[in-house]
């Protein structure tokens, strides 16, 4: 017989398992983790299409059809910063194809605005028979502070300038303010509105009148300059969302006057219009300069002012015809105006 063992038979516990409900966090915390890379993920595609698309149509010449998309083509450069950014978060998702295609956007972005952005400038020889300063100022036709424009004009000790938005109010300012009289040769036009203009030189005018551009009243002088005359129009183009076919029709003409002028013209004042409108680029492609781009300075931004969003767009612009080289440009705050003045100091190409 066997005997009883002294140990009992223990009674078998129930399991337990190895890991707790605490544990089962990191799992959660997974699932979270992968719902909000997909978030971000439809996110970063959608923002990156947009910007793709918007591209696209820039590229295409689609933008320059309606007012709106003209407008917005302005920011065309701009939107740098956001792929930028959307390719910094495509590289955070770590999706390769979505860190593609963001780069793929950036360059073709870049290549698009590469005259914009670049900052160095064109290496042009200069003459030595004279160099001289154009500077041009939309002063605003509801500008109540003429005093501070007129002196603010003064400033900028340029030879021939240029002003649009000019009205009898704020001409009479500007003459009875004394500091134009620097400016002994003129042709003004001041009229109620945003269309009057005129032109002051230090140097003779031959000869100056206005003339009818697409419909726009602008003021014309034939400059005795250093070296060599010149015909300087004073431009105030129609800004695109008051009339864009008239705005189209304007930069044409302007680019009639100035292949069709047997003397270099300057074209000076606010063209409403940057590089990235396809009626502007065919000023530039004519055989015209910008002074702005020739300088490295496209990135430059002239409106709007005083306002709460900083100035981004280069709308005032100082072009001119192959005769002339660009030797630098800057721009200036006007007292009470929404553009900035262009001051670009010019002299003559010697390949001219």
């Amino acid at each position: 017989m066997v005997a009883p063992s002294r140990h009992r038979c223990r009674r078998a516990r129930p399991y337990a398992p190895l890991i707790n409900d605490d544990e089962e966090v990191p799992a959660s915390r997974s699932a979270r983790g992968s719902t909000l890379r997909r978030g971000g993920l439809v996110v970063v595609w959608g923002s990156l299409g947009v910007i793709a698309a918007f591209t696209v149509a820039r590229l295409l010449g689609f933008t320059d059809r309606s007012p709106r998309p003209f407008a917005l083509a302005t920011l065309t450069p701009w939107l740098l910063a956001p792929t930028a950014t959307l390719f910094a978060a495509a590289l955070a998702l770590r999706s390769r194809s979505l860190v593609l295609s963001a780069l793929t956007v950036a360059i073709v972005i870049g290549v698009a605005t590469a005259p914009d952005l670049r900052w160095w400038p064109a290496e042009r020889a200069i003459s030595a028979e004279g160099s001289f300063v154009v500077a041009a100022a939309n002063i605003g036709a509801t500008n109540d502070r003429r005093q501070e424009v007129a002196e603010a004009l003064w400033a900028l000790e340029s030879d021939v300038l240029v002003v649009v938005e000019l009205t009898p109010a704020a001409q009479e300012a500007i003459v009875s303010n004394g500091a134009i009289a620097g400016y002994p040769h003129r042709v003004e036009d001041p009229r109620e509105g945003f269309y009057g203009s005129a032109i002051y030189s230090r140097y003779p005018i031959i000869d100056g009148d206005v003339i009818s551009v697409a419909g726009s009243p602008m003021t014309r002088a034939t400059i005795a300059l250093p070296g060599g005359s010149a015909t300087v129009i004073a431009v105030h183009t129609v800004q695109p969302l008051a009339g864009l076919d008239s705005l189209r029709s304007q930069l044409a003409a302007l680019d009639e006057l100035a292949e069709s002028s047997s003397i270099p013209v300057i074209l000076a004042g606010d063209f409403n219009a940057t590089r990235q409108h396809g009626p502007f680029r065919e000023l530039l492609d004519d055989g015209f300069t910008d002074a702005h781009l020739s300088t490295g300075r496209g990135w430059a931004a002239t409106w709007p002012t005083g306002r709460r969003v900083p100035p981004f767009a280069l709308l005032d612009r100082v072009i001119v015809s192959a005769a002339f080289t660009a030797r630098h440009t800057s721009e200036v705050t006007v007292p009470g105006s929404d553009h900035k003045a262009v001051v670009a100091h010019l002299g003559w190409s010697a390949a001219a």
